[in-house]
């Protein structure tokens, strides 16, 4: 866990003593306190079949949360350990810098052309040094200002071996989200979508939430919105973590552009595995609302100084689990 320690914390560590220091800063930053992340949250089996895809895709989210220095939101909704962010110079742990990483997303994501809708932009490796300085910061400045989640998962995915029949490698979470409601036991369609308020989470799973400030869906909602618009080009702004691990009542899932980087959450499962409902949002709903109108978020959810309550950073409006499902053309194969 990197800690950044500043001049006054040094001159404590001399007068104080150099064990006493250390040991006050340790309980100061959460090292190996019960906040932490356990050290066997991304801990997977040498003989991973290449079928198990979904295992794969969380194998190579953990692989990626590690080079961003581990930031991580515990099981209260708390952010208590940040890393690098996505347009820093800032090296992550392969001494790669952060915004370099999230190009590469892109490029072996979705699409580097999601990033800069243009397809012109002249290549870094034959411009001159001072052209290539202008090319970074034209690249940075649209890393900045472009939603990255979707392009790592669609990052995720390819590298866990899905081909493009398997999965949609869109930087929209919604145009991956549909084929999984549409998809039938004969389609290759490497997931479908489930309510995860009754649905077993595990390992490999998508879990997404609409972010839209102006009403909250709910599982229902959401679901009655897919069933309108499944087959159309409407969208929604969604984003979707990867669950990387299950331990008892624990999930722990990994997404991008959390925090602006490859963020670790915790969540709280229920004694059957379903996602807690304490991390939904409380809505308020009008007696006899009128038609067009609908649930609105409630003020105990507002976060503010007044209200710690409400400042939860895993209290979203989570609407729908992705289930991985192998290939048909796999399933067929290994029947006897």
């Amino acid at each position: 866990m990197p800690v950044n320690l500043n001049k006054r914390a040094v001159r404590m560590c001399v007068v104080l003593g150099v064990a006493v220091c250390l040991l006050g800063l340790y309980v100061r930053f959460g090292m190996g306190s019960a906040n932490a992340a356990p050290m066997n949250v991304c801990e997977f089996s040498d003989g991973l079949s290449p079928a198990q895809k979904n295992t794969w895709a969380a194998k190579v989210a953990c692989e990626e949360h590690a080079l961003w220095h581990q930031p991580y939101i515990n099981g209260e909704g708390h952010l208590i350990q940040t890393g690098v962010m996505e347009a820093e110079n800032d090296a992550l742990t392969d001494g790669t810098a952060a915004w370099r990483r999230v190009e590469r997303y892109w490029r072996q994501g979705a699409g580097i052309e999601g990033l800069y809708r243009i397809t012109d932009l002249p290549d870094v490796s034959t411009a001159s040094d001072s052209r290539a300085t202008t090319i970074d910061a034209i690249i940075r400045s649209r890393i900045v200002d472009t939603p990255w989640s979707g392009t790592f998962m669609a990052y995720v995915m390819r590298q866990a071996g899905m081909g493009s029949s398997e999965f949609a490698f869109e930087d929209g979470h919604i145009r991956y989200i549909k084929p999984a409601f549409v998809s039938d036991d004969g389609s290759d369609y490497a997931y479908r979508a489930k309510d995860p308020l009754n649905t077993r989470i595990e390992q490999g799973d998508v879990l997404c939430y609409v972010r839209d400030s102006r009403r909250v869906y709910g599982v229902a909602g959401f679901f009655t919105w897919l069933s309108e618009h499944a087959h159309d080009a409407a969208s929604l702004k969604m984003h979707c973590d990867i669950v990387v691990s299950v331990n008892g009542q624990k999930a722990y899932a990994i997404g991008g552009n959390v925090i602006q980087a490859v963020t670790m959450r915790q969540l709280t499962l229920t004694p059957r595995g379903f996602l807690s409902k304490k991390h939904l949002l409380p809505v308020s709903v009008p007696m006899s609302p009128p038609e067009g109108v609908h649930s609105t978020l409630d003020s105990e959810a507002q976060c503010s100084p007044l209200n710690g309550k409400g400042c939860d950073m895993n209290r979203k409006d989570w609407v729908v689990v992705l289930k991985y499902r192998m290939p048909a053309t796999i399933r067929s194969s290994n029947r006897p």
